[in-house]
């Protein structure tokens, strides 16, 4: 393909997909971002018990 390259789309759909797809985007987001710093609170609790040294 070259730079130029653009797909060819009617405007009705230019004009309606963004929406509904951008709020898809914001709310898987906010979905895994929940579920993402669950996760890292258990691999940063594990990382601490075992390589923090004890004073």
């Amino acid at each position: 393909r070259s730079k130029n390259y653009e797909p060819k789309i009617t405007v009705n759909t230019v004009t309606i997909a963004p929406i509904p797809a951008f709020l898809a985007v914001l709310v898987h987001r906010q979905f895994r971002n929940k579920h993402q710093k669950r996760g890292n609170n258990k691999k940063q609790q594990a990382y601490a018990k075992a390589y923090v040294k004890p004073k």
